[in-house]
């Protein structure tokens, strides 16, 4: 997937659940995850990448991981 797929991708989802995603960002959450339309993981720390796998292999979905937190990217050369 492309960066900029990806990125429409998170614009699809925080259109959808936006209201959801900022309601809980700021009852302290710092990481969410979205997964089978609904919140799977709420906490003020970064869940791991296994975390992530084991959400999606118990709900048979892709999960979204949302953060409030600035990412930032490198420039690969």
């Amino acid at each position: 997937m492309t960066h900029r797929q990806l990125s429409e991708l998170y614009d699809r989802v925080l259109e959808e659940y936006g209201s959801v995603v900022k309601r809980r960002l700021k009852g302290g959450s710092r990481f969410l995850v979205l997964c089978d339309r609904r919140v799977v993981f709420s906490s003020d720390r970064e869940i791991s990448d296994e975390e992530v796998r084991e959400l999606e292999r118990k709900y048979g979905k892709v999960c979204y991981v949302i953060t409030e937190d600035l990412i930032e990217e490198s420039v690969i050369r």
